[in-house]
């Protein structure tokens, strides 16, 4: 029991000798008893925060290519839906190139160039290239004197010795150099007037047949950027005007193209219902049913029902000038 005492009254002791510390301190300080030890606490904070920062800095740098990767990733996802595009625009600056050349009269440089760009068509594979190339050529072929003053004996001689091989036609022209004859030979075949096939290390050449054919003939009215064209847009379920902007770069005059197209047969307009259908739950439909306060809900049939029955003049108003079509007719 005597311990127990002497206990209680140790520790009383020592409360009143800490009781009168703070008093002193406090007499003695004022204040400054608690702002002092609260600024140490907040430098102590900052300073814990401050490595915090620069121990995250340090991992976001060690990972660095880690996070670029993930982030070209993200930016580089293909929009499958648009038309392929490559990042030189389907080589337009080599097409700028060689009208510059043309627009000076250089036709040296104009067939050294085409020379260079047909024997590495492969690295600008994408068919609007080749299209687009195949139409300078042919524009071309029309005004090169070398292509017009040698093409016609070449013709001449292969259609009599159909399957000559073409080492053995140079000799037609033996100041000429090889590579021009080439170069007449490769453009003949590039237009469809020439076919060669290939035979050890030199081809044997022959004049294609005139096919007698009704879409021969329509196709032939098309120049390779508009049969390109044309074959792209066919493989579409529908074909709304204006046409996206990506034909402009390729043709000077899209939409007249398309509508030579409709006029062959390839497209027609939609009827009604498929116009209602294309536009099913897109905002132009939407918003015009609101208009009227009609509900925009529901199954597509129903949809189709209620828009027939409330506008019957509806495909004018819904394209506003966006004529809708389909393809009806396979090249």
């Amino acid at each position: 029991m005597s311990e127990l005492k002497m206990k209680k009254s140790g520790s009383v002791g020592i409360v009143v000798f800490l009781m009168g510390g703070v008093m002193f301190l406090w007499e003695s300080l004022g204040w400054w008893l608690i702002i002092i030890p609260a600024a140490i606490i907040a430098v102590w904070v900052f300073y814990s925060w401050l490595n915090l920062k620069k121990d995250k800095q340090n991992i976001s740098l060690g990972n660095e290519s880690t996070v670029s990767l993930d982030i070209n990733m993200g930016v580089g996802q293909r929009d499958y839906s648009a038309p392929y595009e490559r990042t030189d625009h389907d080589g337009e600056r080599y097409f700028f190139e060689l009208q510059d050349l043309l627009d000076k009269s250089n036709y040296d440089e104009v067939r050294k160039k085409l020379r260079q760009f047909a024997w590495s068509t492969h690295r600008y594979s994408t068919p609007m290239f080749k299209a687009r190339l195949a139409d300078f050529i042919s524009e071309f072929a029309k005004i090169d004197p070398i292509f017009k003053r040698m093409w016609p004996i070449y013709e001449e001689f292969i259609q009599v010795n159909s399957g000559v091989m073409q080492s053995k036609i140079y000799s037609l022209f033996p100041n000429e150099s090889k590579d021009d004859q080439r170069y007449v030979l490769y453009f003949a075949e590039h237009l469809n007037l020439l076919r060669r096939e290939k035979s050890g290390n030199s081809y044997k050449l022959f004049i294609p047949n005139k096919l007698i054919d009704s879409d021969v003939v329509v196709i032939d009215d098309l120049n390779a950027v508009e049969i390109q064209m044309l074959s792209e847009l066919l493989e579409r379920k529908y074909i709304c005007l204006p046409l996206n902007k990506y034909w402009s770069r390729h043709l000077a005059d899209p939409e007249s193209s398309f509508k030579k197209m409709v006029a062959m047969g390839y497209f027609q307009r939609a009827d009604d219902v498929e116009i209602i259908s294309y536009f099913f739950k897109k905002p132009e439909l939407v918003e015009m049913l609101k208009a009227q306060n009609l509900p925009s809900s529901g199954n597509k049939d129903i949809l189709i029902s209620r828009v027939i029955e409330n506008f019957p003049d509806f495909s004018e108003k819904i394209t506003s000038e966006k004529d809708l079509y389909k393809p009806v007719k396979r090249c």
